[in-house]
């Protein structure tokens, strides 16, 4: 091979991969550009007025019910916040997992508030999979949630707020 074709070898080789580099740039930023409308309805739904009713009820007033029945004999008023709260944590965190919402994103914006949400509900949540299951097999149920929660507990808001100007 003379120094010419490997110079252009070279160049073609380089060529490559400045074009697979700026590919996945783009994949890269027109993924984030499709998820910010819905990362804004997400997080906008968190902070609605309905939402803010359910988990301030869920916080003060869920204890008084035993988790023992799960949801399913909640009062009528209870089971629809604790539904309220726990399936849209349990959407977050689905969104969360499979890298539709980053998690940096949602640990920053309501990270204390849905790991403390899980650690109220834990028990109500274990008692419907038990209620839920078939022949003595837990059910898989808000299963999102709780591993979102988990990993919640183990950061430190203040660090996923990190990039804010004080």
């Amino acid at each position: 091979m003379d120094p010419l074709q490997i110079a252009s070898l070279g160049v073609s080789i380089i060529a490559l991969i400045l074009a697979t580099w700026t590919a996945l740039r783009q994949v890269r930023v027109a993924r984030g550009g499709s998820n910010l409308a819905f990362t804004t309805e997400l997080l906008k739904e968190y902070r609605t007025v309905e939402a803010a009713e359910s988990r301030r009820y869920v916080f003060k007033t869920l204890e008084k019910f035993s988790p023992n029945h799960g949801y399913q004999n909640l009062p009528d008023e209870a089971r629809t916040h604790v539904y309220r709260v726990s399936t849209l944590c349990d959407h977050i965190a689905f969104c969360v997992a499979h890298d539709l919402v980053d998690e940096e994103l949602v640990a920053g914006f309501a990270g204390d508030s849905i790991a403390h949400l899980w650690a109220v509900l834990e028990p109500y949540v274990r008692q419907e999979r038990e209620l839920r299951g078939a022949a003595g097999q837990k059910a898989e149920y808000q299963e999102y949630f709780q591993d979102l929660a988990s990993r919640l507990r183990e950061r430190v808001p203040s660090e996923a707020r990190r990039h804010l100007k004080r």
